[in-house]
């Protein structure tokens, strides 16, 4: 679906190892969801789940979808250091965006946290910026399949909402709106080989899907030079119990034997008002 709309990109191997020794890219963005109006936004590391404070100077934007792709209204706020997006009715699709800042290397493979200013004065030097994006779907349909014009977004090539163990998710990078042929996949903490069409399998566990992780540093940006990272989740929106059409029979003897029996208890009750029995007492 996604070969047919975007041109690839075509990297050459030999830039694989930019995608390494980058603690700091690491670190993304992801959607956890809370019910079908409220979603948490957390940073940090998927598969450790265990989400690190999020500064909400850093946080730029989050924005709701209908079924239809089209925005619906929404609200974020920061209670308690925990960052919500909530809408009045269900959301089939999320997106959000966060700038990390910038962020110099030092001699020792440590990073330090700069200000803009500060980078500016030494040039940027050995300094990169990174941004982290985040999808999520509650719902699937040729409309939610195209992408969300995110600089950088993970495109799910199937239906990732019906998924069981033991199944795949092909999924593809899209960078500037063309598809990625070597980004970095990862995928509950283990690397996820990609082919040469710039597709990557995701298996599918016992948990079913989990949070897929992609990251891409943007060859062309210097000054400084601008590091990628997006997740992508999915988690259907709850529906209410319905009978399934070959119980609907079972169902329809039940509620009327149910009603029979209730009438039958009120006649009984109205013989009992009219006769004898009405005099008599239970007391004690």
């Amino acid at each position: 679906m996604i070969n047919s709309l975007k041109k690839p990109l075509l990297w050459t191997i030999a830039l694989a190892p930019l995608f390494l020794n980058q603690p700091v890219s690491a670190h993304v963005i992801w959607f956890e969801k809370i019910n079908d109006n409220q979603h948490e936004i957390i940073f940090g590391h998927p598969e450790e789940n265990k989400p690190e404070p999020l500064d909400i100077e850093k946080f730029q934007s989050a924005t709701a979808y209908d079924e239809n792709h089209k925005v619906i209204p929404s609200t974020t706020s920061l209670e308690n250091g925990r960052l919500f997006l909530k809408t009045n009715s269900p959301a089939s699709a999320l997106t959000a965006f966060y700038d990390n800042g910038f962020w110099r290397e030092n001699p020792d493979e440590t990073y330090d946290n700069i200000s803009q200013e500060e980078a500016e004065a030494i040039n940027y030097e050995n300094v990169s910026q990174f941004v982290k994006y985040a999808k999520s779907l509650s719902a699937w349909n040729e409309s939610l399949a195209q992408p969300f014009n995110l600089p950088i977004e993970i495109m799910p090539l199937e239906n990732p909402l019906n998924l069981e163990a033991g199944d795949n998710l092909p999924i593809q990078v899209l960078f500037a709106e063309n598809i990625v042929d070597a980004p970095l996949v990862e995928y509950l903490g283990e690397t996820i080989n990609v082919n040469s069409n710039g597709t990557a399998i995701i298996p599918i566990g016992e948990s079913g899907l989990e949070v897929i992780e992609a990251s891409y540093t943007d060859l062309n940006s210097n000054n400084p030079e601008i590091s990628y990272a997006a997740t992508f989740s999915a988690q259907s929106n709850s529906v209410p119990a319905i009978p399934e059409p070959q119980n609907l029979g079972l169902f329809a003897s039940i509620t009327f034997f149910g009603l029979a029996q209730t009438l039958k208890g009120l006649r009984l009750k109205k013989r009992m008002k009219t006769n004898k029995f009405d005099t008599v007492s239970f007391d004690k």
